[in-house]
């Protein structure tokens, strides 16, 4: 099944990505690959093994709402409230450090940590 084998791609949103899986599972449905009772479940399914934001998916417990997954509509309200949440902290950082608005932000920050070993100058 071409569903199976959906994968977010890069720069692609997760909500986008979700409309895009929507989009295939209900061609699969109308081709009888898929029953409208299963819809929710296989949805899901796929969003969490295809979506590259894993933390995303932690965050909205995702993996633990499979034996009862939520509509259409409350994942896609779900995964865009998480969206715009991201966006305003993104941009948030962007103020606060001084980039430019197009400056891509990073993922991570790192802290440099030095580390400093006391020796005895006292050599028995």
């Amino acid at each position: 099944m071409k569903l199976e084998n959906a994968l977010q791609d890069q720069g692609e949103k997760p909500s986008t990505y979700l409309h895009r899986l929507h989009v295939m599972l209900s061609a699969t449905i109308r081709r009888g690959g898929v029953t409208e009772a299963e819809w929710s479940r296989y949805l899901l399914k796929q969003f969490c093994r295809g979506c590259w934001d894993n933390s995303l998916i932690a965050d909205l417990q995702l993996d633990g709402r499979k034996i009862s997954p939520p509509s259409f509509a409350e994942l896609v309200v779900l995964i865009r409230t998480a969206e715009d949440k991201q966006s305003l902290k993104e941009e948030r950082m962007r103020k606060h450090l001084g980039l430019n608005k197009h400056a891509p932000v990073p993922v991570k920050f790192r802290m440099t940590t030095h580390q400093q070993s006391v020796y005895s100058s006292d050599v028995p």
